[in-house]
This record gives structure tokens, sequence and C-alpha cells, in this order.
């Protein structure tokens, strides 16, 4: 177990003076955790009485098929209380009181946290989902960074999240609380399963309500914003980097185009499902109110495509089915530039990539750009 991020975990999602202790049994049993690794660290931090995790961890879900298998045999040790037999899983104590109020909280009985913790990183930061001590209920999420850049990005959420209360409201989380000394934060929890990977007319509906508005940009705006970052980027592949400054120049189109809110990280993981056909999203911390159109669906692909092996299925525009192609033209987007629109999504995601040192994504994506290049318009 990495003890020196599961500490800063604990130190910043616990408020007050709370220590990790040397043995779980020495502290009280709601403050007794289950540690669960992952292949890079520690994955979650639960609680060891499940009747306070699992209603924080049943509608989470892996994607890929070896992690459902691990994640099903986990959890049903975890309901059964035999967690503690699975090789790797560790214990932890957590002594002293949380002042649970400096987060927001006024329930009647403390919470008991679930926390996840999120890819090893400089964007590192913990999860906590608080589950109500007496009803068992989620009732808040609170958010603490751990990598040098997360509490830049959770504070950013949250200012995206407070304009969106007013710009959008219902379509994302309330903010309850913000702690901009130690970049913590706490927001509404949202309820319901995680969405699926296929993309269905709820998805289309939804980003159409988000994107929606009444102001104009134009491709060729976005495009000389993004050179003068790819300017200031001191890329190691410069074959790389001279293509997508070539494709940029190409595709700085001048035509109107509506302007929009963007979720930033549109993918079936920040994706729930709340019954009737309703979908929610959580993770706004790469949202923007300036977007261009097509850009989350164009990401809810590619990410797949990355991070799962799957195939972006996004074809040429005449290949389109009928509810994409509808989609596109809803948003003045036609077969020129629904193209120009899906290069500027890949180059501006090389970009951001290569900004968060991620080579090995910035690398398909500087190969699905020459794909779609070599491919014939």
């Amino acid at each position: 177990m990495d003890s020196g991020v599961v500490d800063v975990a604990i130190r910043r999602l616990f408020p007050g003076a709370c220590t990790v202790a040397g043995r779980a049994y020495e502290v009280a049993p709601e403050g007794r955790f289950w540690v669960i690794p992952g292949r890079r660290g520690p994955r979650w931090i639960v609680p060891q009485n499940p009747r306070h995790g699992w209603p924080a961890l049943k509608n989470w879900r892996p994607y890929h098929p070896s992690s459902r298998r691990k994640w099903a045999l986990l959890t049903a040790a975890y309901r059964t209380g035999n967690l503690g037999h699975v090789p790797g899983i560790e214990a932890l104590g957590v002594a002293g009181e949380a002042e649970w109020s400096r987060l927001g909280w006024n329930g009647a009985a403390a919470p008991v946290p679930a926390v996840y913790i999120g890819t090893p990183g400089p964007a590192q930061k913990a999860v906590a989902t608080l589950v109500a001590g007496d009803t068992r209920t989620p009732t808040s999420v609170v958010k603490a960074p751990l990598g040098p850049r997360a509490a830049g990005r959770v504070l950013r959420e949250a200012e995206m999240l407070e304009r969106l209360a007013v710009e959008k409201p219902g379509m994302a989380p309330r903010i309850v609380c913000a702690d901009r000394k130690r970049g913590v934060t706490v927001q509404e929890p949202v309820a319901g399963r995680l969405s699926g990977r296929r993309l269905s007319g709820a998805h289309l509906a939804w980003l159409a309500r988000l994107h929606g508005g009444d102001g104009e940009t134009a491709l060729a705006v976005h495009v000389e914003r993004l050179q003068s970052r790819l300017v200031a980027l001191d890329a190691a592949n410069r074959e790389a980097s001279d293509q997508i400054a070539r494709t940029l120049d190409a595709i700085a189109d001048p035509a109107t185009l509506p302007v929009g809110w963007v979720h930033g990280d549109f993918s079936p993981w920040n994706l729930k499902w709340q019954g009737r056909g309703r979908l929610a999203a959580i993770d706004w911390e790469a949202a923007r109110p300036d977007g261009l159109p097509l850009q989350d669906l164009f990401h809810f692909h590619f990410v797949q495509a990355f991070l799962l092996g799957t195939r972006s299925g996004l074809k040429s525009f005449s290949t389109l089915p009928p509810a994409l192609s509808q989609f596109a033209e809803s948003a003045g987007v036609g077969a020129a530039l629904w193209r120009k629109l899906l290069l500027f999504y890949l180059a501006e995601a090389w970009v951001e990539r290569m900004e968060e040192d991620e080579p090995d994504h910035a690398a398909f994506l500087a190969a699905r750009i020459a794909q779609e290049l070599a491919e014939p318009t």
C-alpha cells in the first residue's frame, strides 16, 4: 500500500485532527476501513462495515471485462464481510473525531466516507462519498487534491458548477461549499447507475440541451487560440507538432457556428442514468462555456477508443447513422465542417495530453490525425 497517498487523502478528506492509526482494531468501528489496491497504488478506501460503504459503491462499474470480473468478486466479498481475507487488501484505522460541519455537514449522525483514489499523476485527487451513518444514504461528495495540479482543477470545477447552476439549472450537481485554501470542495451527489458505452438518443438530447445557447463563434477563432498553446508547448515530438500546426492552418474556417457549454470529459464513466431516460453528468473539471459544437460527441468516442481499445465509430459524414447526422445538422454542421471540427478535437486533445505529460494518449491522437488526413475527403 502506498501509505503516503493514503495519509494525504485521510488528512485532506477528514476535517479536523484525524490521523491514520497504527492498528485498525484500536479505533472505533466507524473509523475502520479497508484499502483496495489498483494496478498503480490504492484505488478505494471503504468502510469495513459494508452497510456504510455499499451505498456508495453499488452504482460504480469498471468497463474492461477483466476489471468487471475482479470487481464482482471484490464486491461480493465485501458485502458478505469477507473482504479482509482477499490477498492485497489491507486494514486501515482513522483516529480522531472528524469535524464534518466544516464540510457543510449538519446531519444527526456523523457520515462515513467511501473514498475513490484517482489515477496517479499531477492531477490525482481523492473523491469521497459521504454516507449518512443513520440512514445509510449518500449525502454529499468531497473532492480533495493529491497531486500538485489537482487543487486548481477541483476549484475550477466548483466555479463551473456555480455558473452552470445559473445558466443551465438542473444539468449539473450543486456546490455545497469550497475550501479554496485547501483546494477541497463539497457537492451534491448524483444518483443513478453509470451509463453504458453506446451512444443513445438520450445522450444526444442531453448534449443539445447543454450546448444550446444564443452566442456565435467560428472555428478560426478557436484555431488561433490553440495555435498559441501549440507554440508555447515544448513538444518532444516535433514531427507530430508540425503536423498539428499544418492541420490547424488547413481547418481555420471563418464560418459562423453556435457557441455553448461543453462538458469536456463526456464519457460513460462520467454519465449516470436516473430512470425514465434521464441522463446526469459528473466530473465537470474540464467544462467550459465557450466551446464548439460536437466536441463532447467526439470525445465520447475517442476516449473509449484509447482507454478501452474500441473503434471510434465515427466514419465519414456521409456514412453516419441518421441520428448523428441529424444531430450535427441541427448544430449547423455539414460534411465539410464535421471533418474540420473532428480534426480540431483531435488537435486540441493532443495539445492537452502533451501539456499533461501523457505521451501514450498523445501518440494515439497523433496517429488518428494522420489517419484522418490520409483518408480522402
